[in-house]
């Protein structure tokens, strides 16, 4: 029986991130080997790979030289150049603008500001501006971008994308980032705790990849 508040929908889509994030980890993996790994039966397995495949997010090698007989594993990866994504960081002690690849590898960045005092509108509008620039200075079109996640000091909202309390970087009380982003740019906007954001980065990343 499947848990409270779970359908076939959420299934697939889960199947889908799990394979994704296995990937992310641990890098090239056969079909075989995804399929043992995440308990998943082949045809499921398969089915997820080959819409990936089609999609471009995943791209497959020839399996090398073998040394056994049968059929060689072929690895499947992600193409961290299939997509974008931009990584803002907001603190009180300067701003950072970054754009990596699927595979979290920073492709470019740079340092933001906005001569103070500033209101929320003025500040989001001028952060979207240089996000825009520094896609164009590296010939990557807004709909190569999957979105862009604003990760900031302070107590935030996910669902709504309002920082609660940004301390010192805003004069506001609750300012809606994600309402005002989208305002500017065409990408989907999300935002995040700062130390969230680095603990998740790390989790899937950096040297806590092994740790449950």
């Amino acid at each position: 029986m499947l848990p409270t508040g779970v359908n076939m929908t959420n299934v697939k889509q889960i199947n889908r991130s799990a394979v994704l994030q296995l990937l992310l980890r641990n890098g090239g993996m056969s079909r075989t080997d995804l399929a043992e790994e995440l308990n998943l039966t082949t045809a499921t397995l398969t089915s997820i790979c080959n819409d990936f495949i089609q999609k471009g997010l995943l791209i497959q090698s020839d399996g090398g030289k073998s040394q056994s007989p049968g059929r060689k594993k072929c690895p499947l990866d992600i193409n961290g150049t299939y997509k974008y994504a931009i990584a803002v960081s907001l603190h009180y002690n300067g701003h950072i603008i970054a754009i990596t690849d699927l595979r979290g590898q920073a492709v470019a960045w740079t340092s933001f500001s906005v001569e103070a005092p500033y209101d929320a509108e003025h500040f989001f509008k001028k952060l979207a501006d240089a996000c825009i620039r520094l896609l164009w200075e590296n010939n990557i079109p807004c709909e190569r971008v999957l979105g862009a996640c604003v990760c900031i000091v302070g107590s935030v909202d996910q669902e709504a994308g309002v920082s609660l309390n940004p301390f010192s970087i805003f004069g506001e009380g609750q300012v809606p980032i994600r309402q005002l982003l989208e305002k500017e740019l065409p990408f989907p906007i999300c935002v995040e705790n700062n130390v969230c954001a680095f603990l998740n980065a790390e989790i899937l990343l950096g040297c806590a990849t092994d740790s449950n």
